[in-house]
């Protein structure tokens, strides 16, 4: 997932297009995008398929409902995204373009956003 700058502001992502995220995006237009804390990677993880979750992932941690889809109590900041394109394909993936409509929850300015790169959890700190 990339974010871009502007006004409006834009998500772009990729998707695999066999998930029941494709299906709801394709049938609704939109979704929502949480940006976890640091203190969040377990539920990353689960959502990513790497760590047990019975129930399912959205069975950890507190989830609010939003017309464009469910939002993490706690994250970072929470998008809601209006669909433009999801045509193009990358890879196996799907490339899902949207413009940001909405902010369920602000931008915290004291959190430090999780990041994962190489195989591992950190932060992204604005120092």
């Amino acid at each position: 997932m990339l974010l871009s700058d502007g006004d409006p502001g834009g998500v772009v992502g990729l998707v695999d297009p066999d998930t029941d995220l494709m299906d709801a995006i394709e049938e609704t237009g939109r979704f929502t995008v949480s940006l976890l804390s640091d203190s969040q990677s377990p539920i990353a993880d689960a959502f990513a398929g790497l760590t047990p979750a019975p129930g399912g992932p959205f069975t950890l941690g507190i989830w609010h409902d939003h017309e464009n889809g469910p939002w993490l109590a706690g994250a970072t900041a929470t998008l809601a995204v209006s669909v433009t394109d999801t045509t193009a394909v990358s890879g196996w993936s799907r490339l899902v373009r949207g413009t940001i409509t909405d902010l369920p929850t602000p931008l915290d300015e004291q959190a430090e956003p999780l990041a994962h790169l190489r195989g591992r959890y950190g932060t992204v700190r604005q120092d």
